[in-house]
């Protein structure tokens, strides 16, 4: 947009001269226009055709009075009040187009009418407001897409959704960091439960080995080592099932967040997408749309993770349960064999 008045306008302004770091007043106009050389020759031609009317006319113009009167012809006041008046209606003039121009060279200036300074538009893209924004208020701040533009100000509601935004990712994020260490724990908790089992195993096919044992003895035993294996292979893979659906969650997550915060990124680049697109304002809306949109999966993608997280954890916790119960039992038939 900047670009569209700087081409408009402020092109063929300099084209002209003026400039926004040049003073042309004081090189191109007289501060005292009485003094020009043209003003002293406008005075000597009115002093001219006084002297004409009082002088050289006099006599002729008496003499033809009886048929025509000639005498309005010199009816022209004293020399010294025409060229006060004319040097005045020049000034006048001078300040008029010194007005003008000054009013013209304004217009180059960005920043125009808002008593903004450099720093404060610099604090305030920090804020987050898009570069470039405050330097088209001056041409476009009254045009229908400005009242579309102006809330992209800091305080706008804008860049209040995009904290909302931010806030938003930001939880998503310490819940995806929490729930990736709750899991670490759970792995930890089983692979505890998993060491034991396997001790427990170790002593009971210890226990097979005995001569002494009955056939009838060693085959259920044999049976629990077997059942402890499979239940232990089961385990196994239940954690890997968790690991890999905590991740694809994780993934659909990030993905979503990324494509969010693009999007967000091109609705910012004003100036640029201002250049590029014919149909602004209804393009920036579906783009709010959209990103809107994303948000909504960005939460459901997160709170989809969470729940098969919380889902597979309950259901590991409750196998371990179940095994520490038959792990007990098994100890005291082994003590009691």
């Amino acid at each position: 947009m900047q670009l569209f008045f700087d081409e408009g306008v402020r092109q063929p302004v300099r084209s002209l001269g003026i400039t926004e770091d040049r003073v042309l007043l004081g090189e191109l106009f007289a501060k005292d226009v009485s003094g020009l050389a043209s003003a002293g020759v406008m005075k000597g031609a009115v002093e001219s055709l006084h002297t004409f009317c009082t002088v050289d006319a006099k006599e002729p113009f008496q003499a033809v009075k009886d048929k025509v009167d000639l005498s309005p012809l010199c009816e022209i006041g004293e020399v010294d009040a025409i060229d006060s008046d004319l040097n005045t209606a020049v000034a006048q003039r001078v300040d008029l187009v010194v007005e003008l121009i000054e009013q013209v060279k304004s217009w180059l200036d960005p920043l125009r009418d808002q008593n903004i300074t450099n720093q404060k538009i610099k604090e305030l893209r920090e804020a987050g407001e898009p570069n470039g924004l405050r330097e088209i208020i001056s041409v476009y701040g009254r045009t229908r897409f400005f009242t579309y533009l102006k809330e992209w100000k800091v305080g706008g509601k804008f860049l209040k959704l995009i904290a909302q935004l931010k806030d938003t990712v930001d939880a998503l994020e310490v819940t995806l960091s929490k729930m990736q260490g709750d899991l670490d724990k759970l792995k930890e908790e089983i692979q505890k439960t998993m060491d034991a089992r396997q001790e427990a195993q170790a002593a009971l096919e210890q226990a097979a080995k005995a001569v002494d044992l009955a056939e009838e003895k060693k085959a259920e035993i044999e049976a629990k080592v077997k059942e402890l294996q499979e239940q232990g292979e089961q385990m196994r893979n239940e954690i890997a099932e968790l690991e890999a659906q905590v991740a694809a969650a994780k993934k659909k997550f990030y993905a979503a967040r990324n494509l969010l915060l693009e999007e967000h990124q091109k609705s910012v680049s004003l100036l640029q997408f201002w250049e590029e697109e014919d149909d602004s304002v209804e393009a920036l809306r579906a783009e709010t749309s959209q990103a809107q949109h994303r948000l909504l999966l960005l939460r459901n993608e997160a709170q989809r993770a969470e729940r098969v997280y919380n889902n597979a954890a309950a259901r590991l916790h409750d196998a371990q349960r179940q095994e520490d119960a038959k792990d007990s039992r098994r100890r005291e038939a082994l003590a009691a064999a």
